[in-house]
């Protein structure tokens, strides 16, 4: 009924009958609902010492301590879980997250092997993409994205970043290919302009990469000084070519 509260004081009772793990853990986890993490992190502790290998035990203590903003204490808990269950994905899954702003290589080697265990599971695609990306691993972001665009070929931001990356190991074919496609959908897109005059430029294609340019400026929605800044973008792109040749 939702009646945590009620619901605890019954199992504190029944805790003085019979001190078996499975209430402690009842009882972390409801006190876990209302947000009463000391508590939670107190009884969640009690069924672990009393069964130090149920993992269902174990991942509610973990979730507390992540709660708690004690990810140390909660990574120390999935490791013991992993070791006891090398396939559980929600472990590999969540000491990712808790790696990925201090240790990002090691939070995309777990996701990695969420993958390995699951197969091309989306959330994890998505981090895999933008953690290479953090790391620069530029072919690495292609091959993650050319899957993920295999489950959603819609997806416009993920062929936003396809394109760029695209554009960054200089394979303009591949990204003038994939940015008509995305212009079929979305054709005043101005981020898909400017990167096609971009391609276009960077191919020595100036009269078309002109055009591109063009509808940018003359687009009513861009503001003046994203036009200036593209019109410069444009100019400069000229002078680094006309020193170049």
């Amino acid at each position: 009924k939702g009646q945590y509260n009620e619901a605890i004081t019954q199992y504190l009772e029944a805790l003085k009958y019979d001190s078996q793990p499975g209430i402690y853990y009842t009882i972390a986890k409801n006190y876990y609902r209302i947000n009463k993490l000391s508590s939670a992190l107190h009884y969640s502790n009690k069924a672990v010492e009393n069964d130090s290998t149920n993992t269902e035990f174990l991942m509610l203590h973990a979730t507390i301590y992540s709660a708690s903003h004690l990810d140390d204490s909660a990574a120390t808990i999935y490791y013991k879980i992993i070791k006891l269950d090398s396939n559980n994905v929600t472990a590999y899954f969540n000491l990712a997250r808790i790696s990925e702003p201090k240790k990002p290589s090691l939070a995309l080697s777990y996701y990695k092997k969420v993958v390995d265990l699951i197969g091309p599971e989306w959330n994890a695609l998505i981090k895999i993409a933008d953690l290479n990306e953090r790391l620069g691993n530029v072919d690495e972001t292609i091959k993650t994205v050319e899957e993920l665009l295999k489950l959603n070929p819609s997806e416009l931001n993920l062929q936003k970043l396809l394109i760029e990356s695209y554009i960054k190991t200089k394979n303009f074919e591949k990204a003038i290919a994939l940015l008509n496609e995305a212009q079929i959908s979305f054709p005043d897109d101005p981020n898909l302009l400017e990167m096609k005059g971009n391609v276009l430029i960077q191919k020595g294609l100036w009269k078309d990469a002109s055009t591109e340019y063009l509808k940018l400026v003359k687009n009513p929605e861009i503001n003046f000084e994203n036009k200036i800044r593209i019109g410069t973008a444009f100019y400069l792109q000229g002078e680094k070519d006309s020193v170049t040749y």
